[in-house]
């Protein structure tokens, strides 16, 4: 998923939580050229930005995340769990 990659080389810079406040607020509009704007938007190093979120360590941690919440029966955002239990 290109916005959660996006946001895992935001996080590098310190900044993942703003990234995600703006993510949120335009859930509607996560394409590619969208993503660089808010990335900008919040000040982040463009160049850093866009080695960081091409690195394998970070694709692996997106992809064993997805596997996790596969796993969970996870289908959608917010999801509950109390006690392990959905």
């Amino acid at each position: 998923m290109p916005a959660a990659l996006a946001s895992l080389a935001a996080g590098k810079q310190g900044l993942f939580w703003e990234y995600h406040d703006i993510l949120f607020e335009n859930q509607k509009a996560l394409q590619a050229d969208k993503l660089a704007m808010y990335a900008e938007q919040i000040g982040l190093d463009m160049e850093k930005w866009r080695v960081d979120k091409e690195l394998h360590s970070l694709k692996d941690l997106d992809a064993r995340d997805m596997r996790e919440v596969s796993k969970a029966g996870v289908r959608g955002t917010p999801s509950d769990f109390i006690n392990g239990r959905r």
